[in-house]
């Protein structure tokens, strides 16, 4: 969906892309080079869930719905807006153009393409979400986020971190030299992260410090240029002890670290809010907070300058009690 200085919209055309940024990362961004040389994940699939498929014909990417999760990444990559909500939560690809916007030409590397391109991005200032997508695409990302298995979830972390402006890589599996499971920069820093899929956040969290010890230790990153993140699909039961440590780790040894659920990334990338992984940052900082009054949601909904509403029904926002 385009929409105009003037609030109209109208839906645009895929225009087949050469490079298909809804379906993959080019070289330029999975070689970016980071503050600290980490090794990475070479895997450049934007989809974690199979869910894009290229039509032989034609080229132009289709959705398989029975397996979109409502991630939005390839909506957010989409140059023009070609790619839209469905009121289920899910996408789909859009490939005859309306009015005459936009024109698929016979060949892609056409300079008709190009300049069909480049008239999209001038004009597309945002993606629109419609009303009661927001409540579909959230229930329909949690109820699939969890069969992913650990390295896809990784791999979809490190891509909801590029779509929220970050440069970011994932580790290699059964790499012991790094042990970092993602790194990503932000303001300057260099952050550390692990993807916890179960409730254990003491194991998270002693993954974390390893990860800190080594890229301070081996790396030499500074350790006042460091922060540190356990991305979780649930916050952890206000009964357990994890959320009492990162307290007693912020007092011994000013290693703030941030709690953040998956679903945090996924509201900013429906939400195009591609600006705001440092306030996200802060919201998970927990230190302060009691676990058995603790609810993310209205946190996250300011961070993010959204509507509450559109988060209450989330369940991933609040400890397990």
């Amino acid at each position: 969906m385009v929409e105009f200085t003037d609030g109209t919209t109208m839906p645009s055309a895929c225009l087949r892309c050469p490079d298909t940024p809804c379906m993959s990362y080019s070289d330029v961004e999975s070689d970016a080079e980071l503050p600290v040389q980490v090794t990475r994940a070479t895997d450049t699939d934007v989809c974690r869930f199979d869910a894009l498929t290229a039509e032989a014909e034609t080229g132009i990417p289709q959705v398989v719905t029975s397996n979109c999760a409502g991630c939005g990444l390839c909506l957010s990559r989409c140059p023009v807006g070609a790619i839209a909500w469905r009121e289920d939560g899910t996408v789909h690809v859009q490939s005859a153009a309306v009015g005459g916007l936009y024109v698929v030409d016979d060949s892609s590397e056409s300079a008709a393409h190009h300049a069909s391109r480049a008239a999209g991005l001038a004009v597309l200032e945002s993606r629109c979400t419609p009303a009661g997508t927001w409540e579909s695409a959230r229930e329909l990302f949690d109820s699939r986020t969890p069969s992913l298995s650990p390295y896809d979830l990784r791999l979809l972390v490190r891509n909801l971190l590029r779509a929220v402006g970050s440069l970011a890589h994932a580790g290699v599996r059964g790499d012991t030299s790094d042990r970092s499971e993602i790194t990503f920069t932000y303001d300057g820093f260099v952050a550390l992260a692990v993807v916890e899929s179960g409730a254990d956040v003491l194991e998270a969290v002693r993954r974390l410090m390893t990860s800190v010890a080594i890229a301070h230790a081996r790396r030499g990153v500074p350790k006042e240029n460091i922060k540190a993140v356990a991305f979780v699909l649930q916050m952890p039961n206000q009964r357990t002890d994890g959320y009492e440590l990162l307290r007693d780790l912020s007092k011994v040894l000013s290693l703030d670290i941030a709690l953040l659920p998956v679903a945090a990334l996924h509201v900013a990338v429906i939400a195009a809010r591609h600006d705001r992984l440092s306030v996200l940052m802060r919201a998970g900082t927990l230190l302060d907070r009691d676990a058995r009054a603790l609810d993310l949601t209205r946190p996250l909904a300011e961070a993010l300058d959204i509507p509450a509403s559109s988060l209450t029904r989330s369940e991933v926002f609040r400890p397990m009690k």
